[in-house]
């Protein structure tokens, strides 16, 4: 059983090394296509997604998905000293209603998860560049003590490191970055919970439409304390997980939610559908030239080539593969 178990973690480990690897090949290869001919002409608005921001522990596993605080400095700092502008979502929902987007390079920042070390660490950050951001939150676990149960991060609940490394903001802190004027809170359910059953276009399906009216119970809810406790009206939204067919982005809609994010990799774009947007995940590997390159639109041109390549030639596909939304489907 010991050794059976090991051998698991090992292939873990390499194929979540093996993915690593490919999501910076993939981003990198972006790069030099951004520097020869600069801004794509489809490139959009980059939404800049993160979940945890804070240090390492020496000697333990890093959290999935976290920068450290001087990581994510570096990132934005680098993004302003070379012209690009941030934007708050709530300001890119107007551009996009009016048919305006910016056509400079913009970026807006947002954060999945509501963990404690976003206030601690991020917010301090983010007033230090004058940058907005959006904070998603499930309103479950607002003020909770426990680990989110959805974390997929072996120490979340150690009693042996800081609370704040995995436990969701409380109502207090959620408060302050709201009167700060520079943090919009958004909705990421109430439960977080895995709705994958709604996430399907068969409406004659019996249990998918119940899984969906669950979807619209806990969309309910959450919108119900967002309103409550903050005063927050048609808030953002961002789904949880990736499951995101067309009967969800209906009940996004109904709930009355401005916009809504899936983990599709890649840019805001006049045309698409605002509760249909894609976003852009940052991870510690990722330099200021690198989330360029990805707000720029050459990351998702270069995706978008590659899936013509690999559908018109189907009996060669190979194994290597742009970056998916694993970076951001954790939260």
């Amino acid at each position: 059983m010991f050794w059976e178990q090991s051998s698991n973690q090992m292939r873990r480990r390499v194929i979540a090394q093996f993915g690593d690897f490919k999501n910076r090949c993939a981003a990198w290869s972006a790069v030099p296509p951004h520097r020869l001919f600069g801004r794509h002409k489809s490139a959009g608005v980059g939404v800049i997604t993160y979940h945890r921001v804070m240090p390492q522990f020496p000697g333990r596993p890093s959290a999935p998905l976290s920068v450290t605080p001087r990581k994510f400095a570096a990132q934005l700092a680098g993004l302003l000293a070379t012209g690009y502008q941030p934007i708050s979502i709530g300001e890119l929902v107007q551009r996009h209603a009016n048919g305006c987007l910016p056509t400079t390079p913009t970026f807006a920042v947002a954060f999945d998860d509501a963990f404690e070390c976003v206030h601690r660490f991020a917010f301090p950050i983010l007033q230090d560049l004058g940058i907005p951001a959006t904070v998603f939150v499930p309103t479950a676990y607002l003020n909770a003590q426990s680990a989110l149960p959805f974390d997929p991060w072996s120490l979340a609940g150690d009693a042996n490191i800081p609370k704040w490394s995995w436990r969701a903001m409380s109502n207090q802190q959620t408060e302050e970055m709201l009167a700060s004027g520079l943090i919009e809170i958004g909705s990421h359910t109430h439960t977080h919970r895995r709705f994958d059953g709604a996430d399907t276009d068969a409406d004659a399906d019996p249990a998918a439409r119940a899984e969906v009216e669950s979807f619209r119970t806990d969309l309910a809810r959450s919108t119900e304390v967002l309103a409550s406790e903050f005063g927050i009206e048609n808030p953002p939204f961002s789904f949880p997980f990736g499951a995101n067919g067309r009967a969800m982005r209906r009940a996004v809609r109904d709930a009355g939610m401005s916009c809504a994010f899936t983990t599709n990799c890649g840019n805001v774009h006049r045309q698409d559908n605002q509760f249909n947007w894609s976003r852009l995940g940052a991870e510690q590997w990722d330099s200021s030239i690198t989330l360029a390159a990805k707000i720029d639109g050459w990351f998702e041109h270069l995706r978008s080539q590659w899936r013509l390549l690999r559908a018109s030639r189907p009996t060669e596909a190979t194994s290597v593969q742009t970056q998916t939304a694993s970076s951001l489907k954790h939260g």
